[in-house]
């Protein structure tokens, strides 16, 4: 169940956090990793290694509860069928499957954490809008992000606001 909240969160959310999310996900463990194909398997895969959402829907009508009815999982993966993420790769379901608050309990949380600023700086070199990080950040229009943001900011890195 926990899988389909994370889900609806991932799908919901902004491109920054999904770019962020991909690259921990490329910072993840063997085991972790060995956890989540499992999870990806029960979802039947096709030929090409994706899953459809028909799939994720079939499979959580197999094995849904009293409680997953009650959790309207139901209603979200309903609605998640007539949106664009008609197929979702092994890659992407690891990216969607990542609690954060959980990783952020392991001991190797800082080292996954670092791994993964250095994939999303190299890979996903792309400019970050202030106020698209304002709003990860929780910033309203009351405070000054520019100011919160200035230390931030590498020369390399390029103008705020730019």
């Amino acid at each position: 169940m926990i899988i389909y909240r994370l889900m609806r969160a991932y799908i919901s959310s902004s491109s920054l956090r999904k770019s962020a999310l991909r690259a921990l996900a490329k910072a993840l463990t063997t085991d972790q990793l060995f956890n989540l194909r499992e999870q990806f398997t029960l979802f039947g895969p096709n030929k090409s290694g994706h899953i459809s959402l028909q799939n994720m829907k079939t499979a959580l009508m197999k094995n849904s509860s009293g409680a997953m009815n009650d959790s309207r999982i139901l209603d979200f993966v309903n609605s998640i069928c007539n949106i664009q993420y008609g197929m979702i790769d092994f890659e992407e379901f690891s990216a969607t499957a990542i609690s954060v608050y959980q990783m952020e309990g392991l001991e190797t949380w800082e080292e996954h954490a670092q791994q993964a600023y250095e994939l999303f700086d190299k890979e996903g070199n792309r400019p970050i809008v202030i106020e698209e990080l304002a709003s990860e950040l929780g910033l309203g229009p009351s405070i000054s992000f520019h100011v919160v943001l200035k230390d931030w900011i590498r020369h390399s890195d390029g103008h705020p606001g730019s």
